[in-house]
């Protein structure tokens, strides 16, 4: 008879890992539930809540991205899971989204997706750059809105268009023998 206490089979299947070693097979997959009590999930659990058990791939739900709530660089955020709290589990993804820059400055750094005005026109940077010069360089910023453009497309409806729709509605005023 031996002093020494039995392990069960699967303690003593051991693994070696290339990053983090050598694990006994029993530990390691205790290390991977999370809680406790009531609360512990196992891994297929947790593993589940991420990923479609039918076709294997991430449940859209368990992703989500967001503007960070009051902040001036309108930082973009993502979460990886499901939560109960709606606030709870967004990190900062190092990335502002759409910050209004005001009008286009000379020397100034401007980040990917930054929004600039000059004169009637608002444009979106494409390209990481410090301007060079007062003028926008359309290869790093793309046209966005063109309130010229806007503006001539209502004057031509207006001329155009406006005045054949004007017909037409007082030829069915006739027709139906409102006027």
């Amino acid at each position: 008879m031996t002093t020494v206490p039995t392990k069960l089979k699967d303690e003593q299947i051991t693994f070696t890992s290339s990053k983090t070693g050598t694990h006994e097979l029993g530990t390691y997959l205790e290390a991977c539930e999370l809680g406790t009590g009531s609360t512990l999930k196992t891994l297929p659990q947790v593993i589940g809540t991420l990923f479609d058990s039918t076709t294997g791939s991430v449940l859209t739900t368990a992703i989500s991205f967001r503007v960070k709530p009051n902040d001036t660089n309108n930082t973009l955020q993502a979460r990886f899971g499901i939560y109960t709290n709606p606030n709870d589990g967004f990190v900062d993804l190092n990335q502002s989204i759409f910050r209004q820059r005001g009008s286009h400055q000379n020397s100034t750094a401007y980040s990917r997706l930054d929004m600039v005005e000059d004169g009637t026109k608002y444009f979106v940077c494409h390209t990481a750059h410090t301007s060079t010069s007062g003028q926008v360089d359309t290869t790093k910023f793309n046209v966005v809105f063109d309130g010229s453009q806007v503006l001539s497309e209502i004057q031509n409806f207006n001329t155009t268009t406006a005045p054949r729709l004007k017909r037409l509605e007082d030829e069915v005023l006739l027709q139906l023998g409102v006027v």
